[in-house]
């Protein structure tokens, strides 16, 4: 999370319209009132194992995750989209 909110800092303070993405259980809802850009988030959660209840209600929230970032990219445009890894990026 770090990295990426160091290079939308970056990117704003250059004039970039900048857009993060996160979950809605991320650490990262403790820092969006402070961003100099806009921050929207997904239902992203750790899949966890692919062949147990809990791993396919995961694979099941990553779909509904991709729909909604999906929804995000398609309002937002982006030229560049950048993700450091992470649950809340996969769906991106």
């Amino acid at each position: 999370m770090f990295p990426a909110l160091r290079i939308g800092f970056a990117a704003a303070s250059r004039g970039c319209s900048v857009l993060y993405v996160g979950s809605y259980r991320g650490i990262e809802n403790r820092f969006t009132r402070e961003l100099p850009f806009a921050f929207d988030k997904v239902h992203a959660e750790p899949v966890g194992r692919p062949f147990t209840p809990r791993g396919v209600k995961g694979l099941l929230r990553l779909l509904r995750a991709q729909k909604e970032a999906l929804r995000i990219l398609n309002a937002f445009e982006p030229d560049v989209v950048f993700g450091t890894g992470g649950y809340a990026s996969a769906p991106v």
